[in-house]
């Protein structure tokens, strides 16, 4: 079949990724593209999960792109049907027309594929997709799982056309409702006001009784001088080093606090002094083992625990969380918590702001209507007054009952002193530094000028230049936030000091990376050389130009195990995708291209990456997340990004390249023998086995040992298992063709990861193999385009060195090196299943 998409609104088209099929691009006319995809044998598996291609549809100057009404887009309600995508069979025009068209009219949600007694068989822990068609005008669609005696196993309102569901084996009923938020909500007899009540509507009512305990206003601002290091070169006009309290609006890293902002009122409320600056800090360090100091005001979102409550509230009170399951918060229960002096402190669960964390202090009843005042509607200290079914939307609460005492601000950040007209905070800097005395004793571990607090290299020094090297601290920490590169865009001028739309921040950068620069385990401030050039950073004229002394060498067919990806030529991971590296540090990609335009590319919204590159890299919207690249050569190498958010961008000596890889695959005969594993059949493979060709079709199941097995041809089907060796060495040659749709298994006493470390392939062919399944294991194919996470589960735990690698969307990495615990036979070690006891009886 062909199918072609007219483009217009000077849109350019990047082919990522073929599969093999013909693509061509036409002018129709002086607005209008035409892409045709020409698809002659259609690709293993089920479109779009298995197989199909990938190719992107953007602006030519890559501004921000609206594809909210595109048809096509799957986050438009209206994917679906569409007369505007046009359907020949043959020559024949079968549905649609080229530019234009009305919906077809369905009158319910129908279901896509699935008619009654259809059985589905899946794998343990995977999900049944329950799928419907668009119904026009819906805005929303209620899913409906009855089991078969009408008991309702699963129910939730979504805004798409898709959901996948856990279920366990069985057989099941289901449906699928169609209509507004309004229609469906009267459904369920559960009309809800999400409108807040207007002055004009207050003075309207006639009030018989209201009660307010009277939480004062806080907002998400910065309210300290302590340092924010993850402001990057725009630290000085993000003001650092002050309070916000006076600016017109909340950045990036205020607005996602309203847990803090909650715990602050409540602080308040009882007259405690407790600085926002100091929850969030105090919180994110209680979290983690080990706090990540620099980011305490970074992805601060978070939840709130009686824990929280009894440190803001320096409290040994017991707060019990009710739920809207269990206990759920009606009227009546609300208006007597209030009048016996209670605050509720909520946690709300609707669409736009699922998790947002609220205080009700006070109600107002009328004849009307009972309404409650939410305090904090908004981040900005804003309060609402709202209807009793707005109750309906609080997912869980606390309620807090009068206290006498409150915890106060730690003495070292700061003290509160008023007078009769005014009330300020004098902050502490006892050396003078321009760093609080709380940023050195409890973030920074410099010299406070306070004896009782400071370690032991203090003595003797100079307070406000910890490591004696001419620079001070203030600076010393000024120095790497500088060097967490942010893009601004200079064809904008700021209109004035604080202007919100203009600074792009950094969020979730590791500045500690950034800041121990020579990898001594010293950031700046306490490194006399941070850079380990043998000068002291006061008198190195440039004191962070830290670079590889020399590339590692490494062993035979060795991959760095840092690096998850590592290609000689192009590398693409495409959008959605998440990487978890190890030793909780980003994950690494790196490519040797030079010769394309780009030779890394990063897709939308995928996880944050350490990056090494011989070419300009490009990376697409990524709003949550910072990339490092390494650039290895030429200056003139950019790092381009669609949304203008931060890059960290170094330049190295060619030379300088980290790694010196020595992969030479050994060579080997394959033989003359042919194995087919059918359906039902199991085949236990020996060491050392030599097969031309090796095919296991669906419903086949094959062992491999722990050893090594050469194979010339390798088809694996989809629905056929294969079962490495838990925890021993097992490697797999193959020269020639591969096809790989095959699945790892789930074992019950292992984890991916116990594969993953001890599985590898070596491929010695260069045709483009696809790994149509979840992955387990290094796969090393210095000559062929490796194309991965085309599949449902979309995981993959191991390395791959290629030479061309392609990662499908929304594939979750985990970098897992090859590191065998068991390397021969000889180990005594028993599997409690025995499956592999018998390796030396051949296919059964």
């Amino acid at each position: 079949m062909k199918i072609k998409y007219y483009i217009r609104n000077g849109l350019a088209v990047d082919v990522y990724d073929s599969a093999g099929n013909a693509v061509s691009v036409d002018t129709v006319d002086s607005e209008t593209l035409a892409l045709t995809v020409s698809v002659d044998v259609l690709p293993v598996g089920v479109f779009p999960y298995e197989a199909g291609m990938c190719f992107g549809i953007h602006g030519g100057d890559w501004l921000p792109y609206d594809k909210s009404g595109n048809y096509s887009y799957t986050g438009n309600v209206v994917f679906g049907l569409n007369a505007n995508v046009t359907v020949y069979v043959g020559d024949s025009l079968a549905y649609g027309t080229p530019f234009g068209g009305a919906f077809p009219k369905t009158s319910e949600a129908n279901p896509l594929t699935l008619v009654p007694d259809t059985k589905i068989l899946i794998n343990p822990g995977d999900s049944v997709s329950f799928a419907w068609h668009y119904v026009p005008d819906a805005e929303k669609y209620r899913l409906t799982i009855l089991s078969l005696d009408s008991e309702k196993v699963y129910q939730e309102e979504l805004y798409g056309l898709r959901k996948a569901v856990q279920l366990s084996p069985g057989n099941y009923l289901w449906n699928v409702q169609a209509g507004s938020s309004e229609a469906l909500s009267q459904k369920n007899n559960n009309v809800i006001n999400y409108n807040p009540l207007t002055v004009a509507d207050f003075h309207s009512l006639h009030i018989t009784k209201q009660k307010y305990l009277g939480v004062p206003s806080v907002s998400g601002r910065k309210d300290t001088p302590m340092l924010v290091v993850g402001y990057g070169e725009y630290a000085d006009l993000r003001e650092w080093d002050r309070p916000h309290l006076n600016h017109p609006g909340l950045d990036e890293l205020e607005s996602d606090v309203c847990w803090a902002i909650a715990l602050k009122k409540l602080n308040a409320f009882y007259g405690g002094t407790l600085s926002l600056d100091e929850i969030i800090f105090h919180k994110k360090k209680s979290a983690v083992e080990r706090i990540n100091v620099f980011l305490f005001l970074i992805n601060a979102a978070s939840g709130i625990s009686e824990y929280d409550i009894q440190q803001v509230l320096d409290s040994t009170k017991s707060y019990s969380m009710g739920s809207k399951l269990k206990n759920p918060l009606i009227s009546e229960n609300a208006k007597n918590y209030i009048d016996g002096n209670n605050i509720l402190l909520i946690q709300m669960n609707w669409e736009s702001g699922e998790g947002h964390y609220m205080l009700i202090d006070g109600y107002v009843e009328s004849e009307e209507e009972t309404f409650f005042r939410y305090v904090n509607t908004d981040n900005y200290g804003s309060y609402g007054l709202f209807d009793e079914s707005f109750l309906q939307t609080i997912g869980s609460y606390f309620v807090i009952e009068p206290l006498d005492n409150v915890r106060n601000m730690d003495s070292t950040l700061g003290v509160v002193k008023y007078d009769m007209y005014n009330t300020w905070t004098e902050w502490k800097d006892s050396d003078g530094d321009g760093l609080t005395d709380f940023d050195e004793i409890e973030r920074f571990h410099t010299c406070s000028g306070l004896p009782a607090y400071d370690p032991d290299y203090c003595v003797g020094v100079d307070p406000q230049d910890s490591d004696g090297d001419g620079v001070d601290d203030k600076d010393e920490i000024y120095s790497y936030t500088i060097l967490e590169k942010s893009r601004l865009n200079l064809n904008s001028a700021y209109p004035g000091p604080f202007d919100l739309n203009q600074m792009q921040v950094i969020a979730g950068i590791e500045s500690e990376y950034m800041a121990d620069v020579d990898g001594d385990g010293l950031r700046a401030e306490l490194d006399k050389d941070s850079d380990g050039d043998s000068l002291l950073d006061g008198v190195d004229p440039n004191p962070y130009n830290y670079d590889f002394l020399g590339a590692v060498s490494l062993e035979e067919n060795e991959l760095p195990e840092d690096v998850v990806l590592y290609a000689r030529e192009r590398l693409r991971v495409n959008d959605g995708c998440t990487c978890i590296g190890q030793y909780s540090v980003p994950c690494v990609y790196a490519s040797e291209d030079t010769v394309f335009n780009y030779g890394v590319t990063l897709g939308v919204n995928t996880s944050g990456a350490l990056v090494h590159s011989k070419n300009n890299v490009f990376i697409q919207s990524n709003r949550a997340n910072t990339f490092f690249v390494n650039f290895y050569g030429d200056e003139k190498l950019r790092a381009d990004r669609q949304d203008e958010k931060a890059t960290i961008v170094q330049y190295k000596d060619p030379k300088h390249w980290p790694w010196k890889l020595n992969i030479n695959l050994p060579v080997f005969d394959e033989g003359d023998s042919v194995l087919v594993v059918q359906r039902g059949d199991t085949c236990y493979l020996d060491d050392g086995a030599h097969l031309k060709e090796l095919k296991v079709e669906s419903g086949g199941v094959v062992y491999f040992p722990a050893g090594n097995v050469y194979i010339g041809y390798l088809q694996l089907d989809a629905g056929s298992l294969i079962f490495p060796k838990p925890l021993y060495e097992s490697n797999l040659y193959v020269k020639r063709n591969m096809i790989w749709n095959s699945s790892f298994p789930v074992y019950p006493k292992f984890e991916p990861k116990d594969l993953a470390e001890n599985f590898r392939l070596f491929y010695y062919g260069d045709r483009r193999i696809f790994i149509n399944a979840n992955w387990f294991g290094t796969i090393i194919a210095p000559d062929a385009a490796v194309v991965l996470g085309q599949t449902q589960k979309k995981s993959m735990y191991g390395q791959v060195y290629a030479k061309e690698i392609v990662v499908h969307q929304v594939t979750d990495l985990h970098n897992v090196p090859f590191n065998p615990t068991y390397s021969n036979e000889k180990t005594e070690y028993v599997l409690d299943s025995e499956i592999f006891l018998r390796s030396k009886e051949g296919c059964l």
